[in-house]
């Protein structure tokens, strides 16, 4: 025979069941009291340690509903069925938790009755539903407390309904109940005259519009009318269907009156108005627009139905309207205001408005409004602005002017004074040979500094009159890498106070590294980036060289030196700008090396660019596109002085300047060349006439009386086979072509390059035969 389960058994497996859920069950006796609870329901509810047989379930509700929850207690006690209601429990806090209870009775297998609770804590919602139903409250009171009428239409709803607030029957004496929530119903009260304008504009719903303003007339029951602005936003849903329509009706009749009455003046005086070419408006004493003349609106590119779609403030500059505000308060106390502000153009641009208000009143010395005449200033502006920025251009070039020529004067100075003050010790009688090969070391490597100066000062002004031109030559990038190596590592052991160490990167094999470049702008770039690079690194690693990624070419300069503050890295690339440009710099310079860095890389369809942070060094870099080129070898001249010996030759030096003469009889020695000197073009074209034969001819250009130009015309014309090359300090672009078209052989620019002039005068003499 089965032993029948005990009652307390089955209890404990059916609330540990529901435990496993979250869900709090109490089983009461029929009085009322606890028999048993789950453990959900203790931590809810109970206190710790709590003493639960006897206790009635009544104890934990709050007094309020106490007599109603007994009533249902009893009812599901005496019926069968279940009941759902919703009150409130007090927890082991003592805060009342707003709890729905579902109660439904229950009968054992012993034949005993209990009533099962299942409780939900529903205190949040509650409260959500509390802030909620007060928000409601609030902004049903915010609304009806408008000045204007506001309704609404939910697309959503299968049969849309309007929803009109109170307001409407304030402002217009019309029952709602008349509407019948409807825009049909509106209708029956729109004046028959409006009624075709009324659809018009609602038949703009849908068509791509989201605001609809119209007026119309409304007439009420009492056959009173009204004039109704209406202004109706569209709010459409992510697939651009129209969900909402929210809208305002606003009572427009006085502004129509005062638009009415001002009529006859309009007619008298449109004419003038409207001619005119300031925006002239006439404002009511709030400042609302009464009557405006057209260009009021097309100055700003709009209609006036455009603008009458939103509020004046609307189209005024945020930072003006308060100023505009005031001017309309102060204009009623003072009669006239002036201001200026600012006012948008339907192209999103600002204008700049004078505007003079001034007050208007009757013959009774009643205000009737007030008069605004607004001018456009945008162009006296815009003058201002430039006259600003003029002057402080100005203001910034004369300072630049002059701290360039406080630092040219000292940049020059300081290699003139070693040039002239050697030169003065190597003539004194008890200087020796060591000596003397220390003073000459001194004086060259001075007149490099100051020849570096003048090349830097020649280049930025062949950049500023776009005179600089690149010429591009087969060269091998390796080996001119490797040449600059060369002599930046040997200036490294002249400085043996440096502890810097060069090295140099090279990504491909020089079988590889044949390129289509200009190789002496290259090589600029390189010595005027490494001599940066030298002048503020005084001990670490100076790093150059390249990268090839496949398609282009990035070169760089890396140093661990003082580095650059972030704020000047785009300064440091205009001419004559230098990161610390005071009298008491540490470091010398004249801004200019970086300035002609930046023009060379862009006069090669390059880019360059700067990294760097203070007091960690920095990083130069620039990237090309350059071609290969089809030639895998270039011949690598190397002459020595038995290459130039001319024992049989004669040659006829032209020039004004004795010390150039002294210096060309020195260095043509070793050639045992024959020569002839001419201090001016007409002495060259004597000496040409009586000697009987000259193999060749150098010509300064530059002389007093006549330069190299005529007198080469005039030696050629008697002598045109006779080879002339020009020595000349003009260095310009354009100036070889000039010389070339004159009829000289070849070019030299001054300082002379020795060996560039023996090359040139080779080509001549070695391929003429005696």
């Amino acid at each position: 025979m089965n032993q029948v389960p005990s009652i307390v058994a089955i209890l404990s497996e059916k609330l540990d069941f529901f435990d496993r859920f979250g869900k709090a069950v109490v089983v009461l006796e029929q009085d009322f009291t606890i028999h048993s609870c789950n453990q959900t329901f203790a931590n809810f509810y109970l206190h710790v340690g709590e003493p639960l047989p006897g206790k009635s379930l009544l104890e934990l509700l709050c007094p309020d509903d106490w007599m109603a929850c007994k009533s249902l207690l009893e009812k599901i006690t005496a019926e069968n069925g279940s009941v759902e209601t919703q009150k409130r429990f007090r927890d082991p806090q003592g805060e009342f938790r707003w709890t729905n209870v579902i109660a439904t009775k229950w009968e054992a297998p012993s034949g005993e009755n209990f009533t099962l609770l299942f409780f939900d804590d529903i205190s949040a919602l509650k409260t959500t539903q509390e802030q909620l139903h007060y928000s409601e409250i609030k902004y049903s009171k915010l609304i009806e407390n408008l000045p204007v009428a506001v309704f609404h239409v939910d697309l959503q709803q299968a049969e849309p309904t309007v929803y009109f607030s109170k307001k409407f029957e304030q402002l217009f004496g019309i029952s709602l109940d008349h509407l019948e929530q409807s825009f049909i119903g509106l209708k029956r009260y729109i004046h028959p005259d409006d009624l075709e304008k009324f659809n018009d504009s609602h038949e703009q719903i849908g068509q791509g519009k989201d605001l609809i303003v119209t007026e119309y007339r409304l007439h009420n029951d009492s056959n009173e009318v009204f004039w109704v602005r209406e202004r109706a936003q569209l709010v459409r849903n992510k697939q651009n269907r129209i969900e909402h329509i929210y809208g305002v009706m606003m009572d427009i009749s006085a502004e129509v009156k005062a638009q009415n009455q001002l009529h006859r003046f309009e007619l008298k005086y449109e004419a003038v108005l409207e001619s005119a070419s300031d925006r002239i408006a006439i404002l009511d004493t709030t400042g609302q627009l009464v009557y405006a003349n057209n260009h009021f609106f097309s100055c700003l590119g709009i209609t006036r139905e455009y603008y009458f779609s939103f509020q004046p403030e609307d189209f005024l500059h945020p930072d003006d309207r308060q100023k505009h505000l005031q001017a309309i308060h102060d204009v009623l106390h003072t009669e006239h205001v002036s201001y200026e502000y600012r006012i948008i153009h339907q192209d999103g641009h600002w204008l700049h408005m004078y505007n003079k208000l001034t007050l208007l009143k009757d013959e009774k010395g009643k205000v009737e409004g007030i008069l605004s005449i607004n001018r456009d200033i945008s162009k006296l502006k815009e003058y201002e602005q430039q006259l600003i920025q003029a002057r402080s251009k100005a203001e910034e070039s004369d300072r630049l002017k002059s701290a360039f020529l406080a630092n040219m004067s000292h940049e020059i100075r300081t290699p003139l004074n070693g040039i002239i003050g050697f030169s003065k010790l190597l003539s004194g009688t008890q200087v020796f040979d060591e000596k003397k090969r220390l003073y000459a070391d001194i004086i060259e490597r001075n007149s490099q500094q100051l020849m570096s100066l003048i090349s830097d000062i020649i280049d930025i002004a062949k950049i500023e009159s776009n005179q600089l031109k690149i010429s591009p030559e087969t060269m091998n990038i390796n080996d001119l890498l490797d040449e600059i190596h060369q002599i930046f590592s040997n200036d490294l052991r002249i400085h043996e106070e440096r502890q810097v160490k060069l090295i140099l990167e090279k990504d491909l094999p020089r079988q590889n590294a044949f390129i289509h470049a200009d190789r002496f702008r290259f090589a600029q770039l390189f010595n005027n980036l490494l001599s940066n690079a030298f002048k503020f690194t005084y001990e670490g690693v100076i790093r150059f060289g390249y990268r090839f990624t496949g398609s282009d070419f990035l070169f760089f300069v890396s140093d661990t030196g003082i580095g650059i503050d972030p704020e000047m890295k785009e300064l440091v690339f205009q001419p004559f700008r230098q990161e610390d440009e005071s009298m008491t710099r540490k470091y010398g310079g004249t801004g200019l090396g970086l300035a002609i860095c930046r023009k060379l890389v862009e006069l090669m369809g390059g880019k360059i660019w700067l990294e760097s942070e203070k007091g960690k060094g920095s990083n130069f870099y620039f990237r090309f596109h350059l071609p290969f080129s089809s030639i895998h070898s270039i011949p690598r001249p190397d002459y020595s002085d038995k290459d130039f010996q001319w024992p049989d030759k004669l040659i006829l030096i032209v020039d004004d300047n004795k010390d150039i003469l002294a210096y060309m009889n020195e260095i043509f020695i070793p050639t045992q060349v024959k020569i002839i000197q001419a201090e001016s073009g007409e002495e060259a074209i004597e000496i040409c006439n009586w000697a009987e034969h000259i193999d060749l001819i150098l010509m300064d250009i530059q002389m007093p009386g006549m330069d190299g130009f005529t007198a080469v015309a005039q030696i050629l014309e008697q002598h045109p086979d006779l080879p002339v090359v020009a020595q000349t300090a003009h260095a310009m672009a354009g100036d070889e072509k000039k010389c070339i078209d004159a009829g000289f052989v070849g070019y030299v620019s001054k300082p002379v390059d020795r060996q560039k002039l023996f090359q040139q005068i080779n080509r001549f003499l070695s391929s003429k035969k005696n």
